[in-house]
């Protein structure tokens, strides 16, 4: 991946990266499990019963949509991505990248949309496999996971769409194929080094991605949808006392 745009991070994000403040134990990349409360919540000032948060890595498993997610003593259901600041939600869309994965050796790797040619088809740059990399899936940074505010806390576990986990965190560099860049210790060991970034991404059940509505956020696995339709008219994931029915229209398919 690319190092950070520095017009379009935050300044503690930068520190970070540039290795000024410590990571360890240092709570980064927060996403918060928002469960609404329907009484005191108005459509432009949301009110909140339970706001968990979890480091992002966890939240792709955790808070994945279709998961059944506990806090206190009650269950909810993720089934949105959500953010109470509405620019954060569009921000994550529009900066949406390319996912691409090796079949052979699962290396990953994101990429801007634009570069999406040099890359469907390509071979594997971790491994070499020819054509290596197939079609690419639409990949987003969820800003933060919700509770649809019109499902039932208890719904019936027979309802529940197909569970899915977050991947091992994958380094996105390449193996060198620069002599150059190896340091020889014998004629039996040699290394290298750098500093580049680990990719975590939920590929929902059976590797088949989510079905996404870009207007509201609404969100469930692609496999074995027993959930909303994100392609068709729907109800809102959040509190709207003006009209709480979305249109779809802009659904976005396997996304990851």
């Amino acid at each position: 991946m690319p190092k950070p745009d520095a017009l379009s991070e935050t300044l503690l994000n930068r520190l970070l990266y540039k290795g000024i403040l410590p990571r360890y134990a240092f709570p980064t990349d927060v996403a918060t499990f928002h469960v609404f409360d329907k009484v005191n919540s108005t459509r432009f000032r949301p009110a909140f019963r339970f706001t968990p948060s979890q480091g992002l890595p966890v939240a792709l498993s955790q808070y994945a949509p279709g998961k059944e997610v506990w806090v206190s003593g009650k269950r909810f259901t993720s089934g949105a991505i959500y953010s109470p600041f509405g620019e954060e939600l569009y921000r994550a869309w529009e900066g949406r990248r390319l996912y691409f994965e090796c079949d052979r050796c699962h290396y990953a790797v994101t990429v801007e949309r634009k570069n999406a040619e040099l890359y469907e088809g390509s071979n594997c740059p971790g491994c070499g496999e020819m054509s290596g990399f197939g079609n690419s899936r639409r990949w987003m940074r969820p800003p933060g996971f919700a509770h649809p505010v019109f499902t039932d806390e208890n719904t019936s576990p027979d309802d529940q769409p197909p569970k899915s986990y977050a991947t091992r965190a994958k380094l996105t560099a390449p193996t060198p194929v620069d002599e150059s860049k190896w340091t020889i210790i014998n004629e039996h060991l040699r290394f290298h080094h750098m500093w580049d970034h680990l990719l975590v991404t939920n590929r929902g059940p059976r590797r088949e991605g989510y079905n996404y509505c870009t207007r509201c956020g609404v969100i469930s696995p692609t496999v074995a949808n027993k959930g909303i339709d994100a392609a068709g008219a729907h109800k809102k994931p959040y509190p709207d006392d003006h009209d709480d029915t979305c249109p779809g229209e802009r659904a976005a398919k396997g996304i990851v």
